[in-house]
């Protein structure tokens, strides 16, 4: 059995947003250059062997998992990362109305099913769309900082400044995402068992 493959893109607030490559990152320049050069990359589905093609300055950072860098976007910065996800099915890849995500090439009026709310702007329909679109977190998390750094900037200031944006952020959503938030000096590493 054939599995077509699907390429993802994270912004900068990973944890929230993660966004699907559908071309942007193929023909974007940098810094004025030309487009970028491609690679091949040897990837291993669960059942055989498959190549893609890669920008040629991507870094594979686990197997089927690829930095690709950043670019600007509509003055946003955004982070890239090729993520080699087999779908199951045969031939030529697709949508899937009704399996609970919203896919590249459904949208609100196409799928309402999967993708529901509002349609994504039309300047952006042709480089990326949200995967996470209407995902619910299900419990309010704590946060910590270990504000210690090396600049001399006052802990108790990036603590506060850090609990404001935290603040800000979940006024934006219109729900409380982050709850209570606490200050550490140990070493922070992310959460490997239970993320």
């Amino acid at each position: 059995m054939k599995k077509s493959k699907r390429f993802y893109i994270f912004s900068p607030i990973a944890v929230i947003v993660f966004l699907l490559i559908v071309g942007c990152f193929g023909t974007a320049t940098i810094a004025g250059n030309a487009p970028m050069d491609r690679q091949q990359a040897d990837v291993g589905p669960s059942n055989g062997h498959a190549t893609v093609s890669i920008p040629a300055h991507a870094v594979q950072l686990a197997p089927g998992v690829f930095s690709l860098g950043s670019a600007m976007h509509n003055g946003r910065l955004v982070e890239g990362y090729a993520i080699i996800d087999y779908a199951e099915g045969h031939g030529k890849p697709g949508t899937s109305c009704g399996n609970g995500v919203c896919e590249a090439g459904e949208n609100a009026r196409k799928c309402p099913a999967d993708c529901g709310g509002e349609e994504p702007p039309a300047d952006d329909a042709g480089c990326y769309e949200f995967i996470a679109r209407g995902a619910k977190w299900r419990t309010v998390e704590p946060w910590v900082i270990n504000p210690a750094n090396t600049r001399g900037l006052d802990e108790l200031t990036l603590f506060s400044n850090f609990g404001m944006d935290v603040e800000k952020w979940d006024t934006a959503a219109g729900v409380d995402i982050l709850g209570a938030g606490s200050s550490t000096s140990d070493l922070l590493v992310a959460d490997t068992a239970s993320p």
